[in-house]
């Protein structure tokens, strides 16, 4: 019994990551080389309300203001993707 719970303790970290939603900021409409802070944070929003999981920054240049990020939620940078901030 006592393994049984180990494994549990190990294994439902990993579960909860399987379960997480990945959202795009393409589908929030971010446009590469245009100011897409509402497009980010929409996409920060929702994932936030869904329970979390990751807003997903594809390969391009972005350009943003400040957003804000929230729990449970994780920005992730995909290779060549660049988050570049607005004067």
């Amino acid at each position: 019994m006592r393994n049984r719970i180990i494994w549990l303790i190990f294994l439902f970290p990993a579960f909860i990551h399987l379960q997480a939603k990945d959202y795009s900021i393409l589908d929030f409409g971010a446009e590469e080389g245009q100011l897409s802070t509402a497009a980010i944070q929409k996409a920060i929003d929702e994932c936030s309300e869904e329970d979390g999981g990751r807003v997903i920054v594809p390969a391009g240049t972005f350009i943003t203001g400040t957003f804000f990020l929230k729990s449970n939620v994780n920005l992730y940078l995909e290779n060549g993707s660049v988050l570049k901030g607005s004067n």
